[in-house]
């Protein structure tokens, strides 16, 4: 299937099989990262679209959350919080050379499930990013 190597909808396998089931998200997705399943709800690190999407198990989409982080690229949940990385920027400069956004990718947000920031932690060592990867 020429879709099976696009991170821009999600595939439901079936858990005898392994074989497609249904897929979804195909027009609000891009560029899929982390995952993490909440109840009966699948969070999705949207990071093409600086968004993290929120879809039943039947794959229906329930929401979009944004905040002041961007380009979501890991997620873990743990006692009712989401903890979400984002991916690094160290690219895009102001017209003075200053960095846009000279925290993305140095923290760790910590989101309601509703998506509402409640804290964010800061890489303690300077100019340090936090890996793609969140172990909870």
């Amino acid at each position: 299937d020429d879709h099976l190597g696009d991170n821009d909808e999600i595939i439901a396998l079936d858990a005898q099989t392994l074989q497609p089931r249904y897929r979804f998200g195909l027009s609000l997705l891009n560029d899929v990262r982390g995952m993490v399943l909440v109840g009966e709800e699948l969070f999705l690190c949207n990071k093409g679209n600086d968004r993290l999407q929120v879809f039943s198990l039947a794959g229906e989409h329930r929401r979009s959350i944004t905040g002041e982080w961007k380009r979501p690229i890991a997620l873990c949940f743990v006692k009712d919080r989401l903890y979400l990385v984002e991916e690094a920027d160290d690219e895009q400069d102001d017209e003075e050379g200053e960095l846009i956004n000279p925290l993305s990718g140095r923290r760790i947000c910590v989101l309601s499930l509703q998506g509402n920031t409640l804290e964010a932690y800061q890489n303690p060592v300077e100019g340090s990013t936090f890996s793609d990867t969140l172990c909870c």
